[in-house]
């Protein structure tokens, strides 16, 4: 069973009951709960929604128990098996005798057995097995014969197949494979978490953004009536007017132009939350505010190292691609191993046993009555293939994907290294930007209000008004994009470094204010 669970202090834990080793059939799977948003979220209810009902997160969990299922396939060929079996002939064959002697022979034939059978991790596979054969012959025989035997059957082999890297392999192959779906599972779950927080700052900035566009067509309509008030005094000509006119129109398209990005968005942010159907219509607005800007000493270029290191022993993707070397190596394992010829030594060891009572319970008293023993039979199996062609293929192809498995990680290594250095140097650059955006946006204001106040003395023309009203709504977007950028690179520094959620015995605990924080604290940094 899944589900989602929201705790005082803001933090949400997704309970995943599908634990190392730990099976669950399909009945006992529970739907995730709905989550009905409201006509507002907050980026913790967006997450909440998320990993409630968003597809991916039972799609995950899905993945995991494929994984889970094929180890306990691989487990199972070392489970004993039982068998039994009866079987009875009558056979009749002809003597050749003259009359008066019998010109037939009948046999009557019972086979009853119970066996077992079991293969050790080390290769060695053992059988033990009782039988017993209920024989009657018409003529050499015509009383009823019980005999019994119980032996125990050990088959050692030699060479291939000897020891746990060989017997084992596909199975130590599957727990790794296992393992690395587990972690690979929770950089799933990091990975859905982090879209829905990149989709709620993209749908905060569009909402500031249309914000800002509205603001503008308002100051265009103040523009204009101060130009119809001048107009009307005769200080400016009907060109100016139009001007001014035609830039209110312009501004109200932009502004209509803003409202489609909103709403494109807001519809991403609700695909992202998991949302269907008609909640996909009404996808809620988002309310909240940008994170708080940090100090740029908590990204100094000297934590660069720790953040690699920590990305490195943290992420679920890479140490997933870590335990895939291991489940490719087993198999590598047994495939050197099969390179070997067979050569089975077998011992049988056992005790026979006779009954002869006219009895129906004969064949049970076989089993204890006149036993006879221990025999014991010793042999060798030789199995040499010439050219020995499909192990060597095998192993080419396996020694392969297990080099590969290593290269594999070897460029992992070097994507989170690269991708980690990339957020911590644009956490660096946004902190700069949005402090020389905020002195330039507060600029701009003071500008636009003498300037303003400029045309209205008729020391400044329209065109000078219109022109850094401009800069000032640029300079306004600028933040915005800052700030948008700023947002999604602490949340995408979190998945990076794979502290984006916390993972415990059994379940993968998110907290919303990780998303807005860097990942170390200055004082765990120090090179």
């Amino acid at each position: 069973m899944t589900f989602f669970r929201a705790s005082r202090t803001g933090s949400f834990c997704l309970i995943m009951a599908v634990a190392p080793f730990l099976t669950a059939s399909a009945a006992e799977i529970s739907p995730p709960a709905i989550v009905t948003p409201s006509a507002t979220v907050t980026l913790a209810e967006a997450i909440q929604a998320t990993l409630a009902q968003q597809p991916g997160v039972e799609i995950s969990r899905q993945q995991v128990l494929v994984r889970q299922g094929e180890l306990q396939s691989a487990g199972g060929r070392f489970d004993w098996v039982v068998g039994s079996f009866y079987s009875q002939e009558v056979a009749r064959t002809s003597t050749g005798a003259p009359s008066p002697l019998p010109s037939e022979k009948r046999q009557d034939i019972s086979v009853y057995g119970i066996g077992a059978a079991k293969q050790l991790r080390n290769g060695i596979s053992i059988s033990p097995q009782v039988s017993v054969v209920d024989a009657k012959d018409s003529l050499a025989s015509p009383a009823p014969v019980s005999q019994s035997n119980l032996s125990l059957t050990i088959t050692v082999p030699l060479l291939r197949g000897l020891g746990s890297k060989v017997a084992n392999a596909e199975e130590k192959a599957a727990r790794a494979a296992a393992e690395a779906q587990q972690q690979f599972a929770r950089y799933q779950l990091e990975q859905l978490v982090f879209e829905t927080a990149e989709a709620y700052w993209n749908c905060l900035a569009a909402r500031r953004n249309h914000e800002l566009l509205l603001d503008s067509a308002r100051r265009a309509e103040r523009i204009l009536e101060s130009v119809e008030t001048l107009a009307r005094g005769g200080e400016l000509d009907s060109a100016q007017r139009n001007q001014a006119r035609a830039l209110v129109s312009s501004r109200r398209a932009l502004s209509e132009e803003g409202d489609l990005t909103y709403f494109q968005s807001r519809q991403a942010l609700a695909l992202a939350m998991g949302l269907t159907g008609p909640q996909l219509a009404a996808a809620p607005d988002v309310a909240g505010e940008f994170p708080v800007t940090i100090e740029m000493e908590q990204v100094r270029p000297t934590v660069n190292e720790k953040y690699i290191s920590e990305a490195l022993d943290r992420r679920g993707d890479y140490l997933a691609t870590a335990l895939a070397i291991d489940a490719q190596q087993a198999l590598l394992d047994e495939a050197k191993g099969n390179l070997k010829p067979r050569l089975d030594f077998q011992l049988r060891v056992g005790y026979a046993g006779d009954d002869r009572r006219l009895n129906s319970f004969r064949p049970v008293y076989a089993l204890s009555n006149d036993l006879a023993g221990v025999n014991a039979l010793g042999s060798l199996n030789l199995q040499w293939p010439v050219r020995n062609d499909v192990a060597r293929g095998a192993f080419t192809s396996q020694r392969a994907r297990t080099d590969e498995s290593r290269l594999n990680l070897t460029q992992a290594a070097n994507g989170i290294t690269v991708s980690v250095l990339v957020a911590l140097e644009t956490l660096r650059k946004t902190l700069t930007q949005y402090q020389l955006g905020a002195k330039a946006a507060e600029g701009y204001r003071q500008t636009v209000l003498q300037t303003n106040e400029k045309m209205k003395a008729g020391e400044a023309s329209l065109n000078e008004l219109i022109d850094v009203e401009d800069r000032y709504a640029d300079a306004r977007r600028a933040q915005i994009s800052t700030l948008r950028t700023y947002a999604i690179t602490l949340a995408r520094l979190r998945l990076l470094t794979g502290t984006l959620s916390t993972p415990t015995n059994q379940s993968t605990v998110f907290e919303t204010n990780t998303l807005t924080s860097v990942p170390f604290a200055p004082d765990t940094l120090s090179p």
